[in-house]
């Protein structure tokens, strides 16, 4: 086992006047962590995945750490050489130790330690018991789901063993259900191919049905349904059954069942191929190609596919309507405000240079996810699809929802160009209707000015996708810290990805202003409810010999940054705080060189406890708050909220809660309208036509005249948005749903804006 060295400061370095030995403690691990979760809502138990396949704990929050792989320990067993099992000689999985912690907030005792091979763990009391997780000889884990409403409560979806050994036996891949997983023993794995007696012959996706609603917490513990996509009985499905690796089939169905599949299963979707739950949605991709091969073949990749959309947890579908077909091998959903996605959509030919690399066009739905249309086109793409980023401010208080309407896109200069073209960044206020550049900071980190004017200059930040891309710590908000948002980037004409030409910026009025914050690209994250932002050196910049803190601003406005030396130098990978960005206990990781020279995987405790009530960290008391809201309207409203003045250097506690916000209509204007179905903004603001009328995509919404578009304009009002009128005569006729329209102007619809933001994820088409 690795050597656990514990560190503390040896010297009372002065910080702010707490001692930095009461502030920092420095942990050696075997190597690199790759994940790092908290249980309990005492922040005390925190679970550690090291690149090494190794599992430490910390019992105290972060300070101290214990090797639960080591020799005599709870998983150690976990350790074994696989050389020797099937799992290794077959199935390639020959790595000891494990590959990722599966947790839920919403149950702060259990945890599964997913094995890099088949030794897996579970447990239920956060660690003091574990028991072995089996799944059975011949099973090969793929992915697991922990139910939204009962601890415990498991699917596994598993390869046969035997695709990788007999190539002539049947490849299929199974589901499997475990009821108490973790709980009193060894865990009994019911195999829901083999309930369904023959009618299943192959799982290919699958989710609870209760991630489907709008609160899955809230669903029934005893509610046991389950969706799926599958291959059904028949030799002609059994052999693609046994063939398919990705793609579209048109032998592979939506399926529903309430029984574990021991009863006949429900038949949702013919052709249904791909499934997503997300945001109190359901989304099936269903290959357009299906209906025209009744005989099985293979969709052909340029039929293109329709996503369907369910708000009912799939009782009722609805299509998606695009101006043109929706290609099968490249689209993607990101979640947006009202619970009305963003969809990537990436057309014939759409990419640049001789890497290959794919844009994408964002398309934005109407209030009833059925008429998408083009927002923006040639969006960079990444690992998380097109790279959306989103200013968060709905805390969650109250009963009131905010509308978020504040994204940010990276997209292609000039993507007609044959080499790699540069990246720009560009904000919208109002969901997608209207972009623009992002004016850059007058000032840098250093106070001098920077001459940085548009439209020759301007602020390009690196979104999500930069953390799996070009390493560089992404676009970063949380509903913690409302309208604030902490990025890197840099002023110029173009973004750019050399580590010396990149520095850290900050909003706190919801990107409407920015603040070059620090020099340099940073590592970064919000504790104490958005009160302490601490940061550190990126570890492509180099080691880090301290950290940063800062609990506010100077009275001139900028951020007031203080210094603490590290115990030693270290590339620091990333800081995490527990879940709800709450805590004053932040836990930075990455690497440093041990002992014996070689390098270590380490972990790092910023511990702001030790810092209560100290001459420059106090408990923010009424005086420290003040009612904000944005110079602007946001979707229609003006949003109203409390939140700790920025020139406030105090913590707000982690019993603190934001209080509920009031969100008032605006009257309409022009930011509340974008271009319609087959629309899109000219360079003079006004929309056009993106596509001949006659070239349009028929949509049922269209063709049945449940909806009418305004073909003088071509706007349609924002989905979400809440402005209003009242009584007067709104600037814009605009397109209109017939059911909602009370014979006046066509150009504000009765509404009461509902649903919340969702908090991530997405769905990717097949390649």
């Amino acid at each position: 086992a690795a050597a656990l060295a514990l560190f503390a400061l040896a010297a009372a370095h002065a910080v702010g006047g707490a001692a930095a030995e009461d502030l920092l403690r420095l942990t050696e691990l075997d190597s690199e962590v790759m994940q790092l979760v908290w249980l309990g809502g005492d922040d005390q138990t925190v679970f550690v995945v090291t690149d090494g396949g190794r599992v430490w704990r910390s019992q105290d929050g972060g300070a101290k750490w214990t090797d639960l792989t080591a020799d005599g320990s709870p998983l150690a067993p976990g350790m074994r050489d696989p050389a020797q099992l099937d799992i290794c000689a077959y199935a390639g999985r020959c790595a000891p130790g494990f590959l990722a912690a599966h947790t839920d907030d919403r149950f702060p005792d259990y945890v599964l330690f997913e094995s890099q091979n088949d030794a897996h763990f579970a447990t239920a009391d956060r660690g003091r018991t574990f028991f072995p997780v089996d799944l059975g000889a011949g099973a090969v884990l793929s992915s697991v789901r922990l139910h939204p409403a009962a601890a415990g409560r498991v699917l596994a979806h598993v390869v046969r063993l035997e695709c990788f050994t007999d190539p002539s036996a049947l490849c299929a891949q199974d589901l499997l259900f475990a009821n108490e997983l973790g709980r009193g023993g060894p865990a009994a794995w019911t195999n829901l191919t083999r309930n369904s007696e023959g009618r299943i012959v192959s799982f290919v996706d699958y989710d609870w049905a209760a991630n489907a609603l709008d609160e899955p917490a809230k669903a029934a513990a005893e509610d046991l349904a389950v969706l799926a996509t599958v291959y059904e009985e028949g030799e002609r499905r059994q052999a693609h059954a046994h063939a398919h690796t990705g793609g579209w089939d048109g032998d592979i169905d939506f399926v529903r069942s309430d029984d574990l599949f021991q009863g006949q299963h429900e038949h949702v979707l013919k052709c249904g191929n791909v499934l997503e739950a997300l945001d109190g949605k359901l989304y099936v991709a269903v290959p357009n190609a299906c209906e025209e091969k009744p005989g099985g073949d293979s969709p052909e990749p340029s039929a293109g596919v329709t996503l369907m959309v369910s708000d009912d947890g799939g009782a009722a579908f609805t299509a998606m309507c695009f101006p043109t077909e929706l290609p099968s091998s490249a689209f993607f959903i990101s979640d947006g405000d009202e619970g009305m996605p963003l969809v990537g959509v990436q057309h014939g030919g759409q990419h640049y240079g001789a890497s290959g690399d794919f844009l994408t066009d964002v398309y934005t739905s109407d209030s009833r996810n059925t008429l998408f249309a083009l927002s923006l086109p040639a969006a960079t793409v990444g690992e998380l699809g097109a790279d959306i980023s989103r200013v968060r401010f709905d805390t969650g208080a109250g009963d009131a929802t905010i509308p978020e309407g504040v994204l940010l896109v990276n997209r292609a200069l000039h993507p007609e160009s044959q080499s790699q073209p540069q990246v720009v960044t560009v904000i919208t206020h109002n969901r997608g209707g209207e972009w623009a550049p992002i004016p850059a900071p007058r000032k840098d980190a250093e106070g001098a000015p920077t001459d940085c004017i548009l439209p020759q200059c301007s602020l390009h930040l690196h979104g999500s996708n930069s953390w799996y891309e070009e390493g560089f710590t992404g676009f970063y908000s949380h509903p913690s810290a409302p309208g604030y948002a902490i990025a890197t980037g840099n002023m110029g004409a173009h973004l750019e990805t050399e580590s010396g030409l990149v520095n850290t910026y900050l909003t706190r009025d919801g990107g409407q202003t920015w603040e070059e914050t620090l020099k340099g690209p940073h590592v970064y994250e919000y504790g104490d409810h958005g009160g302490i932002i601490v940061a550190a050196k990126h570890y492509m910049a180099g080691p880090a010999d301290h950290l940063q803190w800062s609990a506010g601003a100077s009275a001139g406005g900028r951020t007031q940054w203080h210094k603490v030396a590290l115990p030693q130098p270290m590339h620091v990978k990333n800081i995490r705080v527990e879940g709800d960005f709450a805590a004053r206990r932040f836990v930075a990781h990455g690497v440093i060189v041990g002992d014996d020279y070689e390098l270590k995987g380490a972990v790092v405790l910023v511990d702001f406890e030790a810092k209560l009530d100290d001459d420059t960290l106090k408990r923010c008391s009424a005086a420290d708050y003040e009612e904000w809201h944005l110079d602007r309207c946001m979707l229609g409203a003006k949003v109203t909220m409390t939140r700790r003045r920025p020139s406030a250097i105090c913590y707000n506690g982690k019993e603190w809660e934001h209080s509920p916000p009031t969100v008032e209509p605006c009257a309409c204007s022009s930011s509340d309208y974008e271009c319609d179905y087959g629309a899109v903004r000219g360079a003079d603001g006004a929309c056009l036509n993106a596509i001949s009328a006659g070239s349009v995509q028929a949509c049922p919404a269209i063709d049945e005249k449940r909806y009418a578009r305004n073909m003088d304009t071509l706007l349609r009002y924002i989905g979400g948005d809440r402005c209003d009128m009242k009584g007067g005569t709104p600037p814009f006729t605009a397109g209109f749903w017939r059911d909602a329209w009370d014979g006046k102007e066509h150009g504000v619809p009765g509404h009461a804006g509902g649903g919340g933001g969702g908090g991530g994820g997405g769905m990717g088409g097949r390649g």
